[in-house]
């Protein structure tokens, strides 16, 4: 072979060499790779936006195809401007929602894929009250932002005053040690002082939370076979557990609290009652209230009172992230939910809300719990949070449907009792009839839902 058919031979060798190596590098470059196409993930909920922007702006980092647009609702609003945007055309895609608001989303609400956060993942991550708030028709509707549930807040000089080192543990011992040495009820001037606000309807915040927890610490069942079951639990012994729980509520008035009394929050930063029941989401309000009293009022928390000798029951409520059945993206939905829930994104979380809210939210993770242990203000609130059960009483969530109507027929009953007016069997007979009526005509009793 010539010289020059060597080098032409050469040279066409070097050009397919120098080829294939540029189709490889712009192949391993994605360069012939088709541009992924731009996905807008609306997303809609309570946060202030500078709380969950950091988050947002990494997720976005790690998705440059995705771009999510949060925004802020009224809370007190909200409930009816989410149904409203629920009917639209294009519905946001994630949306906060309460935990007790499952019956009457369950038609709006996407299911999570297994392959995203299977079943045994999200059981072991999360407490066990999400299995009955959660879980509609076989899967998880919502991962959860936090939780809440029920505390005693107590006044640690009324208590130091009277040589109680610790508050109560059980509901026996309140009765029996802290009511006689807490309480001042007067002939003339009636009460003085209050150990505990509890016994009414309008002036204890959270009452309908606080009589469903003692339900529940009773043994009462709401719903069996399809139906409202409230008035029906009956002990061993014959005793009727949901009157039960109502006789010991109503048995603080008159002489322990009374509907002449304020507010329970108002009172307590006034000193005039020792001991409330909160859930955290109302410790910065009662802070905001204790400064502008000028009161000098230091409060402790502590775990709600339990009957003796049983296991913990208590109350949980808290808000979950969901995504809309109608949502063209579900899947990169629910991948920013999972990607809000990690646990160090929950501490971004945390440490944003606690600078606009004082407090930040407890987490919904069991293994996070150990980190707000020793948290004076939400180490109980997360210690009791495995014990947590629920029904649809949760105060505050502005629902004007489900829960509300509820709470309005509890509080008739309550207020009834209060003034000595009729039965314990006939006005929890009344209250089961009107709930019975709320909860078919809003999804309760819906094989779907869990029964509890």
């Amino acid at each position: 072979m010539s010289d020059r058919k060597i080098f032409l031979a050469s040279v066409v060798f070097l050009l397919l060499v120098a080829v294939a190596a540029i189709v490889i590098v712009i192949r391993e470059g994605g360069f012939l790779t088709k541009a992924e196409k731009p996905i807008f993930i609306s997303y809609v909920g309570l946060w202030d936006p500078e709380v969950i922007n950091p988050l947002k702006v990494e997720f976005q980092r790690q998705n440059p195809n995705v771009t999510i647009e949060y925004e802020q609702k009224n809370q007190d609003l909200y409930f009816e401007t989410l149904k409203n945007l629920l009917v639209q055309e294009k519905p946001p895609d994630i949306y906060w929602w309460h935990s007790g608001w499952g019956p009457m989303l369950k038609e709006d609400l996407a299911t999570l894929p297994e392959n995203i956060v299977s079943h045994k993942e999200y059981e072991k991550t999360y407490y066990p009250i999400t299995e009955a708030d959660a879980k509609i028709g076989g899967g998880y509707r919502g991962i959860p932002l936090g939780i809440d549930g029920l505390a005693l807040i107590y006044n640690k000089k009324l208590l130091a005053d009277k040589n109680l080192k610790k508050p109560p543990k059980t509901w026996s011992e309140l009765e029996r040690v802290y009511v006689p040495a807490l309480n001042i009820h007067e002939k003339r001037k009636g009460i003085v002082r209050s150990a505990i606000a509890l016994g009414t309807a309008k002036n204890v915040s959270n009452f309908s939370e606080i009589v469903g927890l003692m339900f529940l610490q009773n043994g009462v069942t709401f719903v069996k076979n399809g139906d409202i079951y409230i008035d029906k639990n009956v002990s061993i012994e014959g005793e009727n557990l949901g009157q039960k729980a109502l006789k010991f509520y109503s048995s603080f008035t008159p002489f322990i609290w009374d509907r002449s009394r304020p507010n329970s929050i108002r009172a307590f930063t006034k000193a005039e009652v020792a001991m409330i029941i909160l859930p955290a989401d109302k410790i910065p309000s009662l802070q905001s209230q204790i400064k502008a009293t000028g009161n000098k009022v230091k409060f402790g928390v502590a775990n709600v009172p339990q009957p003796p000798e049983v296991t913990p029951t208590t109350w949980g409520s808290y808000w979950l992230s969901g995504v809309s059945n109608q949502s063209p993206h579900q899947r990169e939905a629910w991948q920013f939910i999972k990607f809000l829930g990690e646990p160090e994104n929950l501490r971004v979380l945390f440490k944003k809300e606690k600078e606009f809210r004082k407090i930040g939210r407890p987490y919904p993770r069991v293994d996070m719990e150990t980190e707000l242990r020793s948290d004076p203000l939400l180490g109980p609130y997360v210690a009791q949070a495995k014990f947590a059960k629920s029904w649809y009483f949760h105060s505050g969530t502005g629902d004007g449907a489900l829960n509300d109507e509820m709470i309005t027929e509890l509080g008739k009953i309550i207020t009834r009792l209060s003034e000595g007016k009729g039965s314990l069997k006939n006005n929890l007979g009344g209250f089961a009839a009107k709930a019975r009526e709320i909860a078919t005509k809003y999804g309760v009793i819906d094989p779907v839902v869990v029964e509890k």
